[in-house]
């Protein structure tokens, strides 16, 4: 009987409250917590991304993207224990050793979509710097000879941009420069203007072959240089035909040098400059060329030089342009090739020094008695005996 009212005791000290610390059990909450549920991948037939199981998948597609200048992809990776992340970013250091790279982007940028178990989405953007003409038009060459014929053609054809793949002995400032200033000097009538010159080279430090780009600027578009060409055969051509008949050939010479000399005026300078060893001169582009000479009319000794060598070309004569000095500046003449002698010839000089100083001029003259002087180990030694006089001068 007692147990049994003990136990009726406890029942109403719980329903009362009067246990201590009893309330607090009484009064807790439970918050309802769901099961947690994990994220699974997307489908993996997304057409939107680029699936990728391996490091040489990923670096194949990257450089996919920079020879068609794709700017925007989106890759998931399939990297089992591998953070996407380093994944990329060793292709990319991997594509920047390539040249195309080099010349083509400026940035590359990745962006994190998602990841989950061994699987990373992401976005890789790339910044180019040239367009995808200029990306496509790149050619690739591996000899000299190559290399020149495409800088003789940019000259001839007037074209204002060029790309090689090259041999870095090939793509680089003094070989390129060379070859357009041999063949620019070896072609009077074919490449009427010398353009002004800009080249950059794209490469990565490592291996030998880079990119090099060539940008001219003429001054005129093709059309006019096309023209200004014709123009330039037509004069010299005319100037050919008024040679008397019964003239030797040094005698056609002569009477050449001599018109040539007449007909063209030293261009006008600028009053600012104009007692300045080397006056700013107001004739343009064309004041150093064949055509300022044979077609305008003014000239500089270059320009008459040029000339010189492009009526030498129609006579069926070789005449070699000569950058040189006089009295210590600048200056420009010919070396005439004749019966197996060479001869300096400068028609600039002509009525200043006189034809038996200006015509059929040995080196030794050149230099000790005119004040010449030039690199001869680059040109052929004028030692004849023959002068002026001697050819019916």
């Amino acid at each position: 009987m007692k147990r049994k009212c003990l136990f009726l005791l406890l029942i109403a000290a719980l329903l009362t409250g009067s246990l201590a610390g009893c309330g607090l059990f009484i009064d807790r909450t439970y918050i309802d917590v769901r099961p947690h549920r994990v994220e699974t991948a997307p489908p993996l037939d997304t057409e939107d991304y680029i699936i990728i199981a391996t490091q040489a998948e990923l670096e194949r597609a990257i450089w996919g993207m920079v020879q068609s200048r794709q700017e925007s992809g989106l890759f998931r990776l399939l990297y089992l224990g591998t953070d996407g992340v380093e994944a990329v970013e060793a292709a990319v250091r991997e594509m920047r050793e390539r040249p195309l790279t080099a010349y083509a982007v400026s940035m590359f940028e990745q962006r994190i979509l998602s990841e989950w178990q061994g699987v990373t989405e992401l976005e890789l953007v790339i910044s180019f710097q040239k367009s995808a003409a200029q990306i496509d038009g790149v050619r690739t060459v591996n000899s000299d000879t190559s290399a020149m014929a495409l800088l003789e053609q940019m000259l001839r054809g007037g074209e204002t941009y060029l790309a090689i793949l090259a041999p870095a002995h090939i793509a680089n400032h003094d070989f390129l420069e060379r070859s357009l200033r041999d063949y620019y000097y070896s072609q009077a009538l074919e490449v009427v203007v010398w353009p002004e010159m800009d080249f950059n080279l794209y490469t990565t430090g490592t291996g030998n072959r880079r990119i090099a780009s060539v940008s001219l600027d003429f001054g005129f578009d093709q059309r006019t240089l096309a023209q200004m060409r014709g123009d330039l055969r037509r004069a010299a051509t005319e100037l050919i035909r008024e040679l008397p008949e019964g003239l030797t050939p040094p005698q056609e010479v002569i009477w050449l040098a001599n018109m040539l000399a007449n007909r063209v005026v030293a261009p006008p300078v600028s009053d600012e400059y104009a007692e300045d060893d080397n006056p700013e001169v107001l004739c343009g582009r064309t004041c150093d060329t064949a055509y300022g000479a044979l077609v305008t009319g003014q000239a500089t000794a270059e320009g008459i030089a040029m000339a010189f060598q492009a009526l030498m070309e129609l006579l069926g004569l070789d005449a070699q342009f000569v950058r040189g000095e006089l009295d210590g500046a600048a200056h420009a003449w010919n070396i005439l090739a004749l019966d197996g002698y060479y001869f300096h010839m400068d028609v600039s000089m002509l009525r200043e020094l006189g034809p038996e100083y200006a015509l059929f001029v040995p080196d030794e003259v050149m230099m000790f008695q005119n004040g010449y002087s030039w690199n001869a180990v680059l040109f052929p030694r004028a030692d004849s005996g023959w002068r002026y006089w001697d050819f019916g001068g």
